[in-house]
């Protein structure tokens, strides 16, 4: 490859990189620019505080959670409440 040749190719590679890193800057730029969105967004939710449905929603799951709970105990102890039911005396 003649000298003049490989010049236009560095050329034509340098140029690219440069299209490449200002493209890649951009996108950082905007990637920061939409973090702060999402932080001022998730910081000014958490100020006004629960809507009537997520209020809801969260007392469903709490009431789902102790029945939950409730099973898990039952389960593991099953034997000792049917003695109790069973009336066994040891």
């Amino acid at each position: 490859m003649s000298r003049s040749n490989l010049d236009k190719v560095l050329r034509r590679i340098e140029k690219s990189e440069e299209k490449s890193l200002k493209i890649l800057f951009k996108q950082r730029k905007d990637l920061l620019k939409a973090l702060e969105d999402n932080e001022r967004l998730i910081e000014s939710r958490l100020n006004r505080g629960a809507t009537p449905q997520e209020v809801k929603l969260e007392q469903e799951i709490d009431k789902l959670t102790k029945v939950r709970v409730s099973h898990n105990f039952l389960k593991q102890n099953k034997f000792i409440f049917l003695f109790i039911i069973s009336g066994w005396r040891p």
